[in-house]
């Protein structure tokens, strides 16, 4: 679910300091995960395919902006790199970019106020529309 993916990610950005290259690990792993999913919704039939397959198949159908599109793009290629060699690491910045970068992309799933919080709520209730949320 998006609350556990939201919550999963956050555990993950409290280990960035010590364990970048896991961080970046497990947070493309859970990309991949939500990415298929949104795919899957739209019809992809690709059960076996990889990050770069939902990329391209999502991208054709609007799901990103080109900038967006692109760090995905660059991402996949160093998910390939890490699960083909130990000797990469991934420096705390660019771990911290990528947490970033998923946290925008599950977001774009919100359906309500919840997911959007990134802290306590102070002008909306959880149960509000994510647009009186976001307005």
């Amino acid at each position: 679910s998006l609350e556990w993916r939201l919550q999963r990610l956050q555990q993950e950005r409290a280990r960035i300091a010590e364990h970048p290259t896991d961080v970046a690990r497990a947070v493309l792993a859970l990309i991949e995960e939500h990415l298929k999913e949104a795919a899957r919704r739209q019809n992809f039939g690709g059960n076996h395919s990889g990050l770069r397959d939902v990329l391209d198949y999502l991208g054709k159908r609007g799901r990103f902006d080109a900038r967006i599109k692109a760090q995905l793009d660059a991402w996949a290629d160093v998910r390939n790199c890490l699960a083909h060699s130990d000797m990469i690491s991934i420096a705390p910045q660019r771990a911290t970019e990528l947490v970033n970068l998923a946290e925008n992309i599950l977001k774009r799933d919100a359906t309500n106020a919840e997911h959007l919080m990134t802290g306590p709520v102070a002008t909306v209730e959880a149960r509000d529309s994510v647009a009186m949320a976001r307005d």
